[in-house]
């Protein structure tokens, strides 16, 4: 019964998870819609900075996770996204950017049931140029990620649950030859779901960022004004909860993930994210 159910989560899993693998011969798809929206930012010791408008942010990704046989795959993020500010005539850092966002690929490895190494690679090359307006797709970088997962499948009484969480260091690449900008960041996530049936979970998720040196906002000193978020000391965490139909042979797998910002360093302390995205796999017998 427990080889089963991990099967099925390994299916149906989404891009990030840990430490799930996509079943060999099989090529998952997940396709989500996502919006964001800010506004106040919080300096270092804690203090508001009130914004004077929402910027708002809606996009599409693309997850695409290749089986590279029973203990690895591969997969591709594809972003296309678009951030404005709901004030008037927005220009300037306000502006409207619409484009591709972070392209990532991650190359993921299971070596026991229930732990997972990866490396991944992400790139903001193409909207560098966009980089230090507050409606930023991301700060433009290219950076090399380290990361380890664990997680596993618990059976209850008429019920089991699942859970799952993992860690990365960021090695940030400098925008510019000749600084330190951006510095280098960990990131990571947790799950835990119920499922009072074998189709369904619901429970909590977690995530947090946290870039390990830079500047204060408000007190920011660059060479080059478009650096000037990635050279801050940007820290968050963000919680919320999940609602997961799992795969069946007659339908996809189905998400709603629901985050919120509760603390918050040189970052915006009121984020709100709302992704919903549907997965399926494909057999490549």
């Amino acid at each position: 019964m427990m080889t089963e159910l991990l099967l099925l989560l390994m299916g149906s899993a989404n891009a990030g998870d840990d430490p799930w693998i996509a079943p060999a011969k099989t090529t998952n798809f997940f396709v989500a819609v996502s919006g964001e929206q800010f506004r106040d930012f919080v300096a270092d010791e804690g203090e508001l900075m009130p914004g004077s408008d929402p910027i708002r942010t809606v996009g599409g990704k693309l997850y695409i996770r290749h089986s590279l046989g029973e203990n690895s795959d591969l997969t591709l993020d594809l972003p296309f996204v678009s951030s404005w500010s709901s004030g008037p005539n927005p220009s300037g850092l306000y502006a409207r950017t619409t484009g591709v966002g972070l392209l990532q690929a991650e190359l993921r490895r299971r070596w026991l049931e229930a732990i997972s190494t990866r490396a991944v690679v992400r790139t903001g090359a193409l909207h560098q140029s966009s980089r230090g307006r507050l409606t930023n797709l991301s700060e433009g970088t290219t950076d090399l990620g380290l990361g380890l997962g664990t997680g596993g499948v618990f059976p209850g009484n008429k019920r089991f649950y699942t859970a799952d969480m993992g860690v990365s260091y960021w090695f940030r690449f400098p925008i510019q030859s000749g600084n330190e900008i951006p510095a280098d960041e960990v990131s990571w996530t947790a799950n835990m779901l119920v499922s009072p049936s074998s189709n369904m979970g619901i429970g909590a998720a977690v995530s947090g960022h946290h870039r390990l040196d830079g500047q204060s906002l408000g007190a920011v000193t660059v060479n080059n004004p478009a650096d000037q978020w990635a050279a801050l000391e940007a820290q968050q965490i963000k919680v919320g909860g999940r609602i997961m139909l799992y795969s069946t042979d007659n339908h996809p797998a189905i998400c709603l993930t629901v985050l919120r910002a509760v603390w918050a360093r040189n970052n915006p302390i009121d984020t709100t994210l709302v992704e919903f995205g549907v997965g399926w796999d494909m057999r490549r017998d």
